[in-house]
């Protein structure tokens, strides 16, 4: 079995940051959360300016079956039964920038799928997202003229959900485009849009970027849109600058889906499963900080600025103090 490494870009609703979001997570340490059938026990740390965290996976199997040979090269059952208070688990290893709300995740099948960590994430998302619509709510009832439109007010000032894309570069237009149900909208980011006229503007420092967004009316993938989104990007397909293609919408089950042409691919590195059980802590979960498999993470990010942006944001800038910060330098 293989495991990959994915990118991944996580997005959070309006007015939360990610101070709020890793605060939320610090909270949640070594406690157990029930996904469908699956338990899941998150830690996470900051490392070189990086959220980073592990996500353990508990299976409720006590028993297993493997197979050998005899001497007389028959198959031999061999069952076996952890012992108790042991349980079956699965490890996806992660870092995010929070410069850039972009990282890395390994998944592999039985570990934490990237819906799950979607599902983990937006849980916790969530109950930032309610307690400042409360707060919120409560300013605007006790100080002024009470509004019986307050909590829709407070409301409108957390708009949105927390958003966890896995970054893709699919070869074309033609491979990302069967990938949805429904195309909501088409953002066409490019830099050094214009072509060099020799000639000074004031403007020119504005105008060497461009951002088209088109939202569609009839959202279904018809042959119609297919056609207009490759005419529009059809005219970049030769010109190599940095530009970007991005699509939103629906994918076939009915999952969000922000899929981008010419920004990332499909995976940053593919790992035997044995290996990367090697590279995982020999002894304590906790001891995760400096295992090979999150250096191995680490190399990876700071060798791709362009997708993942630039490392060098210090945690005092963004995240709020804890517990875990009785070391933390003080300063600018």
């Amino acid at each position: 079995m293989q495991v990959k490494i994915l990118g991944f870009h996580l997005q959070l609703a309006k007015n939360i940051s990610m101070g709020d979001f890793y605060q939320q997570l610090e909270t949640i340490e070594n406690k157990e959360i029930k996904i469908g059938q699956k338990v899941h026990v998150l830690l996470t740390d900051i490392v070189e300016n990086l959220v980073c965290g592990v996500i353990l996976t508990f299976r409720n199997n006590k028993k297993s079956i493997a197979t050998e040979k005899d001497e007389n090269g028959d198959l031999v059952v061999n069952k076996s039964t952890l012992k108790a208070g042991e349980f079956g688990t699965e490890v996806s290893v992660f870092v995010l920038n929070p410069a850039s709300n972009k990282g890395l995740l390994y998944s592999y099948s039985g570990s934490a799928s990237p819906t799950s960590v979607q599902h983990l994430f937006r849980l916790q998302h969530n109950k930032i997202k309610a307690g400042k619509i409360r707060e919120f709510t409560k300013e605007l009832t006790d100080f002024g003229k009470k509004d019986k439109n307050s909590h829709k007010k407070a409301a409108k000032e957390f708009y949105g959900d927390l958003h966890f894309n896995i970054l893709t570069t699919p070869s074309d237009l033609n491979e990302l485009i069967p990938r949805y149900k429904e195309i909501q909208k088409v953002i066409l980011r490019s830099e050094n849009a214009l072509q060099d006229s020799g000639k000074y503007t004031p403007l020119e420092h504005l105008t060497k970027k461009a951002h088209i967004q088109i939202d569609l009316e009839r959202k279904t993938v018809t042959n119609e849109i297919v056609d207009t989104i490759k005419t529009i990007f059809s005219p970049f397909e030769a010109w190599k600058k940095n530009r970007t293609l991005r699509l939103i919408g629906l994918s076939h089950s009915g999952d969000y889906l922000d899929l981008a042409v010419g920004d990332n691919k499909d995976d940053f590195g593919k790992i035997d499963y044995d290996d990367y059980i090697d590279k995982l802590p020999l002894f304590k979960w906790k001891n995760y900080k400096e295992c090979d498999a999150l250096v191995d993470l680490l190399v990876i990010l700071n060798d791709h600025h362009s997708v993942f942006g630039k490392t060098d944001l210090s945690p005092l800038k963004w995240k709020y103090l804890s517990a875990k910060d009785v070391n933390l330098e003080t300063g600018a």
